[in-house]
């Protein structure tokens, strides 16, 4: 579990959610163009907007890895929302060269450590999110970008 952070279930967003309008998320720098592909959605259709059309109360937000085209949302949410990222994760912020706005307002990422995580075959490290079994987060060394994985279970599995 991750410490001093209190969890309501059913109120996280996890891995990948895009950004909204022109300025919002933007991606700057002399690579920009060619690297990132736009990945703004239709009005009204943006993280921001969905969450309040739909009166969602985020209490914080699971990347496996935090490519743009992921973390372009993070501008539409209250500023203290926690965002929980893998251990030494790299915000991929490359002066000049290409970054972005979507951590300025951060003031802390989450990391999840794995250190303490237990063993679930076929997986070596898995950590229990919420300590219910509810989300767990799976380890994937080795992998090129995706730090960890989610397995979330179900209501019916007795843990909801």
């Amino acid at each position: 579990m991750l410490p001093n952070i209190i969890f309501k279930r059913h109120s996280f967003l996890c891995r990948s959610f895009l950004g909204g309008t022109v300025g919002q998320g933007s991606y700057e720098g002399l690579f920009a163009g060619w690297i990132v592909e736009d990945s703004r959605q239709e009005a009204e259709q943006d993280i921001g907007s969905q969450l309040s059309k739909n009166r969602i109360d985020v209490q914080g937000v699971f990347f496996t890895h935090i490519h743009g085209d992921h973390t372009a949302g993070i501008p539409a949410l209250p500023r203290n929302t926690p965002i929980i990222v893998g251990a030494g994760e790299s915000l991929h912020h490359y002066p000049v060269m290409m970054y972005n706005d979507h951590f300025n307002e951060t003031e802390v990422l989450h990391e999840l450590e794995f250190d303490n995580g237990f063993a679930m075959p076929p997986f070596d490290k898995v950590l229990d999110v919420f300590g219910d079994q509810s989300l767990l987060a799976i380890a994937t060394p080795g992998t090129p970008v995706v730090t960890f994985l989610f397995w979330c279970m179900p209501p019916t599995a007795g843990c909801c």
